[in-house]
């Protein structure tokens, strides 16, 4: 397949050509509805094509293991097995989309091949310095986990860019929004996953519909912490002039002169307000922390829900 021969060609000539029984214009077809390149994203009009031209092109019969929604179908993978021959041939001619794929067989196990990370990384790799989007965003996986090369998220991170903004890559942008949402870059983590979002991703679109709730529990619980520390330090406090109190209480009142225990009993009730004050923040803490327990519930109740909807 002369990849720049198809990538050329408008809609309407691979349209034509891929009605005509011609399996690597349907491909090309295919592959621009699923990532919306120079036509509306469509993953049901992608599949149409990718089972059109399977008979025809071993890249088509690869995508027909995945369902328009792009989840494995049963039976994916027989149809891995039956594509890989012709998927590792387009591939050693140096056909990027084939090197991808045979970088995911590798990677991933699949089609009867054992799991070579060394093997996977270089076909992507070629893929990559083809400018294939989704073998830059598997690349930055070794980056993320550290197999074959070092680990540097920064590195992976630089990957998932450049597979994001520079080819609108919709897994690049997931990625790249989950991970700044664990970095609590709430605003970051929205311009990517509303990329992704836009491009049907249903990982993303449910990301982004907990995304409120997700900032709100991560507010909670860094709250939790700041109370935690302020109760740790209240109550050590509280300990302190309940001690000392005590210690006032022992004491032999009878051989002491009057000043003296004047002096003592305006400092024991000192430390008797003292103490109210600080029963009297404990107990606040105490209040707020059921109260958020409560919120919490709630927002673990409303989440889940967002996840069974999206399952």
């Amino acid at each position: 397949m002369d990849t720049k021969k198809y990538e050329d060609l408008s809609i309407g000539e691979l349209s034509k050509m891929g009605r005509n029984g011609d399996g690597h214009a349907a491909f090309m077809l295919g592959w621009r509805y699923l990532h919306g390149k120079k036509i509306a994203l469509s993953l049901a009009k992608a599949q149409e094509w990718f089972e059109r031209g399977k008979d025809d092109c071993p890249l088509c019969l690869f995508a027909t293991a995945f369902d328009k929604d792009g989840e494995l179908i049963d039976g994916s993978d027989a149809i891995f097995g039956s594509a890989l021959k012709g998927v590792r041939e387009y591939a050693e001619k140096g056909n990027k989309f084939a090197q991808f794929y045979l970088g995911q067989y590798f990677l991933f196990g699949i089609g009867g091949i054992a799991v070579d990370y060394k093997k996977a990384y270089g076909y992507l790799t070629k893929a990559y310095k083809q400018g294939h989007a989704g073998a830059c965003s598997l690349k930055a996986w070794f980056y993320e986990y550290g197999e074959i090369v070092g680990r540097n998220i920064e590195q992976a991170i630089t990957l998932h860019r450049r597979a994001a903004e520079f080819d609108g890559y919709a897994p690049s942008q997931r990625w790249l929004g989950e991970y700044y949402l664990k970095e609590r870059n709430f605003k970051e983590a929205k311009k990517h996953l509303e990329k992704a979002a836009k491009q049907n991703d249903m990982i993303a679109k449910m990301t982004l519909e907990k995304l409120p709730l997700l900032k709100e529990w991560a507010k909670a619980g860094d709250q939790a912490k700041e109370d935690f520390i302020t109760f740790s330090e209240t109550k050590e406090k509280y300990d302190k002039i309940v001690l000392q109190s005590e210690e006032f209480k022992t004491q032999n009142v009878d051989k002491m002169e009057g000043t003296v225990i004047a002096s003592m009993n305006k400092k024991l009730d000192g430390l008797l307000v003292e103490l109210g004050e600080t029963n009297k923040i404990m107990a606040e803490l105490n209040t707020r922390s059921d109260q958020r327990f409560v919120r919490m519930k709630k927002l673990e109740e409303t989440i889940n829900d967002i996840n069974k909807k999206y399952s």
